[in-house]
């Protein structure tokens, strides 16, 4: 089963975009594990595509890991980005929008452990995503996680 991270803007409304992505890679490899963050926006969309989907029949599975807040306080979401991309995924599909600071730091950890990211919204966010992975790394490090 592909395990697929999705992250993108709470902003996020083409739900086309997200959709057809979901749908090419459950094609192409027959089940999916999606992983999201249980935001509004692009990893909701995602969310109910993959319910939608699984409501039919489809090998798909569905994880969404929220902030904890009373842990991690206002860190919480990057805590959670962190720990979505620790945990493992074949690729990271982003749908970020200009000035989406989560998405792109879900990003960032993405390439810190070695996942491939592909990014359907705002370019400029790849370049700087790889370069804030390769000059500070992972959120996760040194927390106790």
């Amino acid at each position: 089963m592909r395990r697929v991270l999705v992250t993108g803007s709470r902003k996020w409304l083409n739900r086309p975009a997200i959709w057809d992505v979901l749908k090419a890679e459950l094609q192409q490899f027959g089940g999916l594990h999606v992983i999201q963050g249980g935001a509004n926006g692009a990893d909701d969309i995602a969310e109910r595509w993959a319910y939608g989907m699984s409501q039919l029949g489809y090998d798909i599975k569905i994880t969404r890991l929220v902030p904890d807040y009373e842990r991690w306080g206002k860190k919480a979401p990057l805590v959670r980005n962190g720990i979505m991309a620790r945990d493992g995924a074949d690729v990271c599909h982003a749908f970020p929008l200009k000035g989406t600071g989560g998405t792109r730091q879900c990003m960032t950890e993405a390439f810190c452990y070695g996942i491939p990211v592909v990014n359907h919204g705002y370019q400029p966010h790849t370049a700087e995503a790889m370069e804030w992975a390769r000059c500070y790394g992972s959120i996760l490090k040194g927390l106790d996680v």
